[in-house]
Parts: C-alpha cells; sequence; structure tokens
C-alpha cells in the first residue's frame, strides 16, 4: 500500500526495488543484488503501470545510476543513491 501511495511511476519503482533489496537482496560490492527473475511485466502489475513505462523508467533509472541491470533480470540497486532521488 505504501508504495502505490506514490503518484509518480519511478518513485513507485525506487520504492519496490528498494523493498525486494531489503527483504530478498544480497549485498554486494556494488550495492544490492536482487537475484529475483522478475519480468518488466511483472514489476509494472506490482505497481499498476504499464510494461512500456517501467521499462522506460528502469532505463532511465539505470542511466541516473540508481540501479544496475545485469543479464538474466537481475538487478543491483545502489542503495546510497536512493534517498538523493527522493527528495
Amino acid at each position: 500500500m505504501e508504495i502505490r501511495s506514490h503518484k509518480r511511476v519511478d518513485l513507485m519503482l525506487l520504492q519496490l526495488l528498494n523493498w525486494l533489496a531489503q527483504r530478498f537482496g544480497q549485498e554486494v560490492e556494488q550495492g544490492i543484488l536482487i537475484d529475483l527473475r522478475f519480468t518488466h511485466l511483472d514489476l509494472a502489475d506490482a505497481i499498476g503501470a504499464t510494461r512500456v513505462t517501467v521499462t522506460r523508467t528502469l532505463n532511465q533509472l539505470q542511466q541516473n545510476g540508481m540501479i544496475e541491470c545485469l543479464p538474466l533480470k537481475r538487478i543491483i540497486v545502489h542503495e546510497e543513491r536512493l534517498w538523493h532521488y527522493e527528495i
């Protein structure tokens, strides 16, 4: 409910990724690795957005250095940069 309370898709997606990182993540040198194989559609369904919007948002977050997308649908969250983004 807290994740869906945001009006912007980028904030909802960041909150979801942060929750997944805290709950299921493994600490690695670059940040926290989410080693769950979610598709963009799975993430979109979780936050009530479209797959296209999630793909676009993930690409923007990666360009901004917030996350790093790896092969096999794994994501590294750069946790220290997340709170700067939300301000």
